[in-house]
């Protein structure tokens, strides 16, 4: 299983949320950890590759990183 990792900038959730669903892709899981300047989003999303190229596509930085479910 692979979990997406984006920046997040204020004002932005709802437009990674909204690229993703308009791309097809499922959230499953999400978590969010802020900073005073910026938080960190990771995803987990049906077709975590597909999900990260879109955002990509979109101008938001991301990457998927490898995760183990227990």
């Amino acid at each position: 299983m692979r979990y997406i990792t984006i920046a997040l900038a204020k004002g932005r959730l709802a437009e990674i949320t909204e690229t993703l669903a308009k791309a097809g892709a499922n959230i499953r899981a999400l978590s969010i950890a802020d900073t005073t300047d910026f938080g960190i989003l990771r995803l987990i999303v049906n077709n975590p590759e597909h999900g990260r190229d879109v955002l990509l596509e979109a101008g938001f930085s991301s990457m998927t990183t490898e995760i183990l479910i227990v």
